[in-house]
């Protein structure tokens, strides 16, 4: 169901982070010496990475990946908005649209950062058939990545490093077809939209004046 990438974004960087084994990460770092490889594994492995929705309460240790959902666009609008009949005759109202996410990484160490981008790359690769097959996505695509920055904003002395990227995915957004045309009350606008009373009052309420 469209308008939830960024939770099943989240859920597939958090399960792949949290079962994966040195030689899983290993594998996405080609031409590096091993023990650099396996220094960045273990210290981030101690740190106990934290992957969080933008905005979530609470207060989170470096390193974090943070998850925010960005855009969403219209793909593809049906007539009328009508989308299908199901077996039991149930009609669903829907449309196709484009979803992006932005993931932040946050880190203390510029080359912990460096390793927690291609990690979090490598693990949404390896979720697409996931985010396809059973979350019921279109499609999914990687639309761009950025530098590492030092973010001096958060602490001068201590600068946390940044790594951003951008991921998109289209679905579609469905509900079930619902008559609301006899659950809508009539609306009262102005005191003429009321029916008068027996005194002929506007409003259907007695007047009075004083002196």
């Amino acid at each position: 169901m469209a308008g939830t990438f960024d939770m099943h974004v989240i859920l597939a960087i958090e399960s792949g982070w949290s079962n994966m084994d040195s030689a899983t990460f290993a594998s996405m770092f080609t031409g590096l010496p091993s023990d650099l490889v396996n220094s960045w594994y273990t210290g981030l492995k101690a740190e106990k990475v934290e992957v969080v929705s933008a905005f979530s309460p609470g207060q989170s240790d470096f390193p974090t990946i943070v998850v925010k959902s960005s855009e969403e666009s219209l793909d593809q609008q049906f007539l009328g908005f009508w989308g299908q009949r199901d077996s039991s005759n149930i009609e669903y109202w829907q449309m196709i649209v484009d979803e992006e996410v932005t993931i932040y990484i946050f880190s203390s160490n510029a080359e912990w950062t460096r390793a927690l981008y291609v990690v979090v790359r490598g693990l949404m690769l390896s979720s697409i058939r996931w985010l396809m097959g059973q979350c019921g996505y279109d499609s999914v695509e990687f639309l761009s990545g950025g530098d590492i920055d030092p973010d001096k904003d958060i602490f001068e002395e201590d600068p946390i490093f940044t790594r951003v990227q951008r991921w998109s995915a289209k679905g579609v957004a469905s509900v079930k077809a619902l008559d609301i045309t006899s659950l809508i009350k009539p609306v009262t606008v102005v005191a003429t939209d009321v029916v008068a009373d027996d005194a002929g009052n506007l409003g259907g309420v007695k007047g009075s004046t004083s002196v």
